[in-house]
């Protein structure tokens, strides 16, 4: 079958929308009964479209899977990429640590990162994927960390990159309870910030110190 007789198949307001369409079919009917549940059929008809004609873009679920990681990613990558172009250079450091947090408990209350988190022990795709998201995540984090502190090594970024996205990994795991104990939301992300900001700035001038030691 050509393409041209594929896109046919799809309804006409989806025709050349189905494959990004579909992955937000995922997404809903992931969070309405689980990842593991939702098949193939489940998306084409949520989308209005026939099996084939989702099978057109993805041939398998797996091939959904992926694909959905790699949009969630490419859509984080967008709006970190999009806070630089709008702070200015005295608060783009801090704008972005904020939204990096906020964003980690998002994905962690109920999106389908989470969930692709919750398999990843048992499910060599899903650990792929996994770590497909937190290659990213560590890269985008180090670019933040390197633009605010050019001095500072490229091992450096990467120790500090690892230290602030583990804190906000853990915030994550944490706050629910946290906040059941009646600690302030808006406060718990204050301080994850600050903490994240005094771990660069104590690490890069950690750094300088020795430089200037060995000079």
């Amino acid at each position: 079958m050509t393409k041209q007789q594929h896109t046919n198949s799809v309804a006409p307001a989806l025709a050349g929308d189905t494959a990004r369409l579909a992955l937000q079919c995922l997404d809903d009917l992931a969070r309405q009964k689980g990842l593991e549940d939702v098949s193939m059929r489940e998306v084409a008809r949520a989308l209005g479209v026939s099996l084939a004609a989702l099978q057109y873009h993805y041939p398998s679920k797996a091939a959904l899977f992926d694909a959905f990681v790699q949009h969630s990613v490419d859509t984080y990558q967008k709006r970190i990429a999009q806070i630089a172009s709008e702070s200015a250079a005295p608060t783009r450091f801090i704008n972005m640590l904020d939204f990096v947090a906020r964003e980690t408990l998002v994905v962690a209350q109920g999106g389908v990162l989470a969930m692709i988190e919750a398999r990843a022990h048992h499910d060599e795709a899903s650990h792929r994927a996994l770590q497909r998201f937190m290659r990213f995540y560590l890269e985008a984090m180090g670019s933040i960390v390197a633009a605010e502190f050019p001095d500072l090594l490229p091992e450096e970024v990467l120790l500090c990159a690892t230290l602030v996205c583990s804190q906000f990994e853990g915030l994550a795991s944490t706050y629910e309870a946290a906040c059941e104990a009646g600690a302030s939301p808006k406060k718990l992300l204050e301080t994850s910030v600050e903490t994240a900001v005094s771990i660069v700035t104590q690490r890069a001038a950690s750094g300088l110190n020795t430089r200037d030691q060995l000079t």
